[in-house]
């Protein structure tokens, strides 16, 4: 992505107020037309390579102790690609690996053998490795979230698509396993529409979206997302896209309008959307698997409460 691919990125008029979020402020500084954010971008950036280096050297431990089948996800892989030549656009709170299912069990051997670690999760590793989708553990001072899935709902057969269609690329010297933009896309969809409360449905988020997506074959993340799912969430971004950008005209022709987005709310001045009914429309994104999230959701909620009381 070069740098003039920032300059036409622009509000509508009726979310002209959203200019001051700091992912857009930063957006238009590097398109050349924003405030001076140099210090701001230099910071950003330092701290993204510090997890960087922190990503490296974790991804070479997990190597030399037999682990093949992980990749980096969300924020670590919007720095080793969309942003390599941006690298402080935003700041990573954190480094997310995916997993397969059959090297997620394996990680709690993995992690008491190595006392450098912090352990972060609440709760017995081995009933996490095997009914949770998350081990987190600190790192050289860098939080690191492990994942076996992006979200509490399954979707059969996604996952193991996301590592089928992963290639080894070498990124600063380590050979990584790398999913290509359409499936990066697909799990931040995912992970945007995981909270039963839409709290991660973001004017920031939306942002970083529509970044990567300009990098992306939109036909190629349109069938995937039929295919598994998840078209409505991908309608959903693409209309709410549409919606507060400028210069998206070409985005029109690949979403139905639905009655339903009339729950979006954006109150003024806030940096994120609300929905006014989040069950209905829970109903309506994820359609059939609605009740496997509420039951999930339930379960998570529960394993969570043990966890912090053991």
């Amino acid at each position: 992505m070069k740098k003039q691919k920032f300059k036409d990125i622009n509000f509508r008029e009726n979310f002209k107020d959203l200019e001051s979020e700091k992912y857009f402020r930063m957006v238009r500084y590097l398109a050349g037309s924003g405030p001076d954010l140099k210090t701001e971008y230099i910071n950003n950036e330092a701290s993204n390579i510090i997890k960087h280096h922190a990503f490296r050297d974790f991804h070479v431990m997990l190597k030399k102790s037999g682990f093949k089948n992980f990749l980096p996800i969300k924020g670590i892989w919007l720095f080793n690609n969309t942003f390599r030549e941006f690298q402080g656009i935003r700041q990573m709170a954190d480094v997310d690996l995916l997993f397969s299912k059959d090297e997620f069990v394996k990680l709690p051997e993995f992690i008491e053998e190595c006392s450098e670690f912090d352990l972060k999760s609440k709760g017995s590793l081995k009933l996490r490795s095997r009914f949770a989708e998350e081990i987190s553990v600190v790192s050289k001072n860098v939080l690191i979230e492990m994942h076996s899935n992006i979200t509490l709902v399954s979707f059969p057969g996604l996952i193991a698509e996301i590592f089928n269609n992963s290639e080894i690329e070498n990124i600063d010297g380590v050979e990584v396993l790398n999913p290509p933009v359409e499936w990066a896309l697909v799990i931040m969809l995912l992970h945007d529409y995981s909270r039963a409360d839409f709290a991660d449905l973001t004017v920031a988020r939306l942002l970083e979206f529509f970044l990567v997506l300009r990098t992306a074959d939109i036909e190629k993340l349109k069938n995937t997302a039929s295919q598994f799912g998840l078209k409505r969430m991908l309608e959903s971004h693409l209309y709410l896209i549409f919606t507060m950008l400028e210069n998206t005209e070409s985005l029109r022709e690949h979403f139905t309008v639905s009655p339903l987005y009339g729950m979006i709310r954006k109150g003024s001045g806030s940096k994120a959307f609300s929905i006014s009914d989040p069950q209905k429309f829970q109903k309506f994104i994820y359609g059939k698997r609605y009740w496997k999230l509420f039951l999930r959701n339930c379960a998570a909620g529960i394993f969570k409460k043990v966890g912090m009381n053991r």
